[in-house]
This record gives structure tokens, sequence and C-alpha cells, in this order.
């Protein structure tokens, strides 16, 4: 059962606990990125952003919507588990044979006969990511951050290390396949040992079409939402060389890591709160509100920084040969503060069992994707970025509208909610690119731009008295915590 008693210090904790988990989850794999991309070359990242495109979108329909249902139903017992367990496996096979006959065809269609075997290779992480998707979904509906965090601390460096070692000894393509499926390999491992976690045999129709009948919109919303990245993926992979998919999928990928950290770690702790509170309209808005600016205040400076301090990040990180993506990335960022804007809507939507208008924001956005797609790719890669942008402004747009309307969280609020951070990232962006024109070696530009944005930031908290900071030293002091509370929204 869902635990109801959820205080501010069980949040916090969890909270912290996620957000360590992914910090160590997405640094090792940064880490181990940036590590390959320097041994590696562009056409290596080119194909398997192919491959990762393809087995992406099988895996939505493997994992179907499951963790989402695991973590909103208020009753779960071991059959639902196992039962769950089963159907995800099945759908894993089937899929799994479908790629596998695929495989000459997808080869063909961008001449790469190297494609054929990874793929087949690559298509076992549907069975692991099945499993790993139920099992992680419980600890999160337990609130058991603090195991999921020991186990990514050590599959991901591990993997990491096996695929690094590959990478030098030349297997090219082959070690980021190998590293991928190492490092679901070993979480589901290690979750297998945890024996409160194992899946019997147990399996009951009827409870699979209970669950299936919640998590069957968010399928077909996630499958929507994936088709737009694989379809763009795999046209611009046929329209353009390996190596330019590499520049505009690494900084697509990396503009995604940046963000990552905090908005997986609020998710993740935000749906199971939300779910708890379901019922108490204006309880999820004053956490939603809360969780919206928040976020906003830690995530659009990193993004302005990043943004602004792009062509440093790429010289040292990694080397001259992919300065190519700088110009994505920038532009990428932009993507991404508006995916944050409203990521805790769509936490509450799925907590009050209104899958159905994530669906049709999906389908929406979907839609405006494709379109700015077709008229963009022709003209050229910035194009296509800058078409990507747009269509996610006006599908977040939309999502707003929707809020207002379903929670009442209205426009305004929300404006006011976003300002303050905004507006300090505006003048973080300034400074540190203008930061980028002194004469030093990069890696000391770079640490300059970064304590100049840091420096910057918290001068513009500070004097524009943002509630944010103000919040977040309340918890770091545990001093005049409820007073802050309550003045948050004054």
């Amino acid at each position: 059962m869902i635990n109801q008693n959820m205080n501010r210090k069980i949040i916090l904790h969890s909270f912290a606990w996620k957000m360590l988990e992914r910090a160590v989850t997405l640094g090792s794999g940064l880490a181990v990125q940036i590590i390959l991309a320097r041994i590696l070359m562009p056409q290596d990242f080119g194909s398997l952003a192919i491959l990762v495109a393809v087995i992406n979108y099988a895996s939505v329909f493997v994992q179907g919507g499951l963790s989402a249902a695991v973590v909103q139903k208020k009753e779960l017992d071991k059959t639902d588990i196992s039962t769950l367990m089963i159907l995800s496996q099945g759908i894993a096979l089937i899929f799994y044979i479908l790629l596998y006959m695929l495989a000459p065809v997808i080869s063909r269609y961008y001449e790469l006969p190297i494609l054929v075997s990874a793929l087949r290779v690559m298509s076992l992480m549907l069975f692991l990511q099945a499993y790993n998707a139920v099992q992680t979904a419980l600890y999160i509906r337990d609130m058991q951050f603090q195991k999921i965090f020991l186990r990514s601390v050590i599959a991901g460096p591990v993997s990491g290390a096996i695929g690094i070692l590959l990478a030098w000894r030349g297997f090219g393509l082959w070690s980021l396949v190998i590293y991928q499926l190492c490092n679901t390999g070993l979480l589901v491992m290690m979750m297998w040992i945890d024996l409160k976690y194992r899946p019997g045999f147990a399996f009951s129709w009827k409870k699979a079409k209970a669950i299936y009948s919640f998590s069957g919109k968010i399928l077909c919303s996630n499958l929507v939402s994936g088709l737009g990245d694989t379809i763009r993926t795999m046209a611009i992979g046929k329209t353009y060389t390996s190596a330019q998919l590499a520049y505009y999928d690494k900084a697509y990928t990396y503009s995604l890591y940046s963000v990552q950290i905090i908005n997986a770690s609020a998710g993740g702790v935000l749906l199971p709160v939300f779910s708890a509170k379901q019922e108490a309209q204006s309880a999820i808005k004053a956490m939603a509100r809360r969780s919206v600016s928040l976020l906003a205040y830690f995530v659009f400076p990193v993004l302005a920084g990043i943004a602004a301090s792009a062509e440093s990040l790429v010289k040292v990180l990694l080397t001259e040969k992919w300065l190519p993506c700088v110009p994505y990335l920038m532009i990428f960022c932009v993507l991404r503060a508006f995916g944050t804007a409203v990521i805790t809507d769509k936490q509450v939507y799925t907590a009050l069992g209104r899958s159905d208008i994530l669906l049709y924001f999906e389908i929406g956005s979907l839609a405006l994707n494709l379109m700015f797609l077709c008229f963009s790719i022709r003209i050229g890669l910035m194009a296509a970025a800058a078409g990507a942008v747009f269509a996610e402004f006006f599908a977040s747009l939309i999502l707003v509208f929707v809020s207002s309307r379903l929670y009442g969280y209205s426009i305004r609020e929300r404006f006011e909610d976003l300002i303050h951070p905004l507006a300090g990232s505006a003048v973080l962006f300034a400074a540190v690119y203008a930061a980028g024109s002194l004469p030093v070696q990069e890696w000391i530009k770079l640490g300059l731009q970064g304590c100049i944005g840091v420096t910057v930031y918290a001068v513009c908290s500070i004097a524009g008295k943002d509630k944010n900071f103000t919040y977040v030293c309340a918890v770091l002091k545990k001093k005049n915590l409820h007073k802050q509370q309550e003045a948050f929204y004054d």
C-alpha cells in the first residue's frame, strides 16, 4: 500500500537519495561517454544513435507504462508483480524476434552492414529493461531510493570500465553496445539478490487487465512521445551522414544529461507523493507550485551556464573533433527549459489517474514535431533543431493551459513562480558568455565561467529576494521552515 504518512522529512530524505542516485548514474554515465567520445569516432556514435532509437521505441511496448501503474496502484500483491513480470518478458520476446528479423532491412536502409549483428545483440536489452522497470518501480513505491543508489553506484562504473577497455582495444561500436548491456544487466543481477522483490510464477488475467487498464493509456502516451524522437533520429540518419547525426544526437543527449539529475529525481519522488495526496486538490496545487519553482530555480541556471560555455565545454571534455555539436547544444538547452517547466504537471496527471491527458498531449506534441521536422530537415540540421525547440514550446504552453483548468494552477501563478529563476538565469548567461572571450587556456576559462555563473546567480537571488533561495536556506539550516513554507506563495 502507498505510504500515506509522507511528511517533509520523508520527502526530502527520498529526494536526496534519488538525486544522489541520479547524480551517480548520470555522472558516471557522462564520464564514460566523454572518455568514449575521446577514443572513438563520431561515426560510431551515429550508428549507436540509430540502434538506441530503434530499441528504445521497442522497449516502450515492453515496459508499457508498468512502472507508473506499480507506483500509482493503491493495493499491490505478489501475484500482481509476477503477472507483470511474465507479461513484460513475453512481450520482450516477441519484439526481440521482430527486431532480429528486421535487422538486415534496417542495415540496408542506412547502408551500414555492422547494424545487423549489433542490433541483434543490443536487442537483448529488451529483456533486461522489462525486468528492471518493474523492480525499480517497486523500490520507488516504497520510497527505497537508497537501495537504488547502492546498485547504481556499482553498475555504472563497472560497466563503464568494460566499455572503455573495449574501446581502447579497438572494438569501436561494439564497445558502446557491450557497455549498454552490461550496465542494465548488472542492475538486474543486483536487484535479483533482494529476495523481497523476486518475482514468482503466479499469473492472473484479471489482475493483468486491471493494471493494463491504467497503464494502457500511459503506454499509448509513451509510444506517441517516443515516436517523435525516433522518427527525427532515423530521418536525420538517412538524410545526413553518420557523423552529422552524431553531432546532433550528442548535443541532444548532453542537454538531457544536464537536467536529468534534478528532473528525474523530482519526478521519481513526486509521483508517490502526489499519489498519496490525490484526493486533496489544494495540497497537490501547493506542492506542484513549489516543485515547479524550485526545479526552475536549479535547472534554468544550469542550462544557461551550459549554453553560454558550450564551446569551452566541448573543447575541454570532448576535444575539437566534436566542435560542430556546439550550436546544437546551445539550442537544445532552451528546449530542456520548456520541458522542465511542465514536468511536474505530468506527475500530477499520473497521480490523479488522468493518463488520458498525457496521451492527448503527446499526440499533439508529435503532430507539432512532425510538422516542424517536415519543413526544416531539408533546410539544414540547425533548422531541424530549431523546429524541435518550437514544437516543445507550443506543446508546453498547451499543458500549462490544461493544468490551469484541471487543478487550478493558473498561468499567472506559473509566471510568478518562473520569473525570478528565468531572470537570474538570463543575467548568468550574459556574464558567462562574456567571460568566454577571456584570453586564457580553455580549462582555466571553463573554471572561471563556472565560478562567475554561480556568483552572479547567487547575487541575483539575494538582490531579487527570490523565495526559492530563502526556502532552500531554511531547509539547509532547518530554521523557521514552517514560516517559510507558509510565506512561499504570499
